[in-house]
């Protein structure tokens, strides 16, 4: 008999001997505690939401939607939803499409992503290009924890070093969208 079962055995006999020997009727008695707790709901992620600055045709909108852009990129790593970071990016980015292809392979697998935040150091415009608009990103990324299919093994990226990354945005009417991410040499 395991410990856990002679526990509850013990339990029950020293309940009905204390009752007893009160003279208590042990129909009256409490029905036991469950000793199972109630499950809660947990809240739902959302993505972060998108700051007012970010819906500018400035550059200084550019650069708030670009730092919400990150954010919304490792929302989409941490939770395995990329739907809401795929609005972010129109079908020119391949690169953006990559990263959210790859988010959504390895959650397809049972595999998950945790952490990799890209941290904007430094971010230089050059003007707007009719609706295009470049940027030059310097940015540090944070330590990455990711396993790539379940039962895989645990991957940790370490923190690199700031890197100047080229990003193209696009603005849409009313807002900006991603339309091209490159690695500057």
């Amino acid at each position: 008999m395991n410990t856990r079962l002679a526990l509850v055995a013990l339990v029950a006999l020293v309940a009905s001997v204390s009752l007893t020997g009160c003279g208590g009727d042990p129909s009256l008695a409490p029905a036991p505690s469950s000793s199972t707790p109630t499950p809660t709901a947990s809240p739902t992620p959302t993505p972060p939401p998108l700051p007012a600055a970010a819906t500018k045709r400035t550059p200084a909108g550019a650069k708030a939607f670009l730092r919400h852009f990150f954010k919304a990129m490792v929302f989409a790593g941490d939770t395995g939803d990329t739907s809401y970071f795929r609005t972010l990016f129109n079908e020119r980015c391949v690169g953006c499409a990559g990263i959210a292809d790859g988010i959504d392979g390895a959650y397809a697998k049972g595999g998950y992503f945790r952490g990799g935040e890209w941290i904007p150091v430094k971010m230089a415009t050059y003007g707007f290009d009719g609706d295009r608009f470049p940027v030059d990103v310097t940015l540090t990324t944070k330590p990455q924890k990711y396993v790539r299919q379940k039962g895989g093994r645990v991957h940790v990226s370490k923190p690199e070093p700031a890197e100047t990354h080229f990003f193209e945005l696009t603005w849409a009417g009313k807002t900006w969208h991603v339309s091209g991410l490159d690695e500057r040499q």
